[in-house]
């Protein structure tokens, strides 16, 4: 159960929470990056293993978000309902080391990335030892899905006569077009800011409206220069540089125009190979991203029907009555009582297959949210009241029969064995009656969560 990756974690010094709070105070940036090395070999030594460890019955609710990574928070939220997450390894990110050639051109902006980002080296931490109980549940499941966009090791040129126009079906090219925001970024003191506008300037941030605001790409316009050009070797050599004056109006408005169509293809391809990789794993494919699910269904890809709404809406819906249930108390009930977590994951998706057919975004918000309430609180006290019922008529009737079964006991020392069996016999009798009667109140669907409150 678990994951191989925690084989490795649970050694290493990267799951110190001491050394994790301080962000390794006590370690160079050589030892952090031999560390993380380390880690990145043994995940690529174990990937079959990795893919193994998927569930593999196509009837599990299995899920995959891919970098769209939901917080522990969703997590623990979406327990309620899914079988399974399958994320993307947010350490694995962190052991990528750019090219000595991509050190170099950030440095034409001013910026250096040869030290380890040690803030967001500690966030992806945090977020593994977090999911450590989901994990062991066999509830999460981490692959390195940031591997395919890592850049190559050689920076490649590309030129269009058509300013990549032609990247993408022109329907496909239209919509990224009538959703692109495209925004000036600015040299400051503290490096580069994005400007709330657009106007000629040297740097541009492309995202598009519905995605989210940190999956944009940011482009710099360099002047360059043919230093010399070898014809034996067909090597070109060539120097670049960032001037401070912003470009001509008409080349920069060109330029924009070839930012969002590169933009575009980058962020159609990874949808696409993201989807690819979740029905790979036999998965959903699910997105908090309006504009990745709008981009799908542009191109033909199911929705995920009943079963991919109930997981998305739990997703979003804000669900205060979750509050103080962790990660460890809803993996062990899941665990515990199977039966009862099905029967609230059937009621759940019945009921919002239902309110899918309202067209109206804030009707059925509010009666997803109605229905999720009602089988989490109404309904979960229902199961509350039945059992306490229930537990008082047990308690009474009990006593009555350890009454009879005292008076046998003490009234003959002869039958006192046979008595004490008639009193075992009894007892095991009340207990048979009340794990009876509680298999009932599994069929409650809310007993599921009612159990969580226990």
């Amino acid at each position: 159960m678990g994951s191989v990756l925690y084989d490795f974690l649970s050694e290493s010094m990267l799951f110190d929470d001491a050394s994790i709070g301080d962000r390794f105070a006590r370690y160079t940036d050589a030892e952090l990056r031999r560390e993380l090395n380390r880690y990145r070999q043994h995940c690529l030594e174990h990937l079959a293993e990795l893919r193994n460890e998927l569930p593999s019955s196509s009837h599990n609710t299995v899920v995959f978000s891919g970098q769209d990574r939901p917080s522990i928070e969703q997590l623990v939220r979406t327990g309620l309902y899914v079988e399974c997450h399958v994320l993307d390894d947010p350490l694995f990110e962190a052991t990528h080391e750019p090219s000595q050639m991509g050190q170099e051109m950030v440095k034409t902006i001013g910026i250096s990335n040869a030290k380890v980002d040690r803030v967001r080296l500690c966030e992806a931490l945090r977020f593994l030892r977090d999911a450590t109980p989901m994990v062991a549940a066999d509830y999460v499941k981490l692959l390195p899905v940031s591997r395919i966009y890592e850049p190559p090791k050689d920076i490649e040129l590309h030129y269009s006569e058509q300013y990549f126009s032609d990247a993408l079906p022109e329907a496909v090219l239209k919509f990224f077009h009538e959703h692109a925001r495209v925004r000036s970024v600015f040299r400051a003191d503290v490096g580069w800011v994005v400007s709330p506008t657009l106007q000629p300037s040297r740097g541009i941030y492309v995202t598009f409206d519905g995605h989210h605001v940190n999956k944009g790409m940011i482009y710099h316009l360099h002047e360059m220069e043919v230093q010399r050009v070898d014809a034996d070797t067909k090597k070109m050599h060539i120097s670049m540089h960032l001037p401070t004056t912003p470009p001509d109006p008409a080349y920069f408005d060109t330029w924009v125009y070839q930012s969002i169509n590169q933009t575009a293809r980058h962020v159609h391809n990874n949808t696409l190979a993201e989807f690819a990789m979740s029905a790979e794993c036999g998965a959903l494919y699910l997105t908090q991203s309006k504009f990745t699910f709008e981009l799908l269904r542009l191109l033909g890809a199911q929705t995920g029907g009943s079963a991919g709404y109930a997981a998305s809406s739990l997703l979003n819906l804000d669900l205060p009555i979750l509050d103080g249930i962790d990660a460890e108390t809803i993996m062990r009930v899941r665990a515990q009582d199977g039966e009862a977590f099905q029967n609230f994951r059937n009621a759940l998706e019945r009921g919002l297959a239902e309110a899918r057919l309202e067209d109206d975004p804030e009707k059925l918000k509010t009666k997803t949210e109605s229905l999720v309430r009602e089988l989490m609180v109404i309904k979960a006290d229902e199961v509350d009241r039945q059992l306490a019922s229930f537990r008082k008529t047990a308690l009474a009737e009990a006593s009555i029969a350890l009454a009879a079964m005292v008076g046998v006991v003490c009234a003959s020392g002869a039958a006192a064995g046979v008595s004490l069996l008639a009193y075992a016999a009894a007892l095991f009798q009340g207990f048979k009656t009340y794990t009876d009667y509680k298999r009932q109140l599994r069929s409650n669907p809310a007993f599921f969560f009612w159990q969580l409150k226990r």
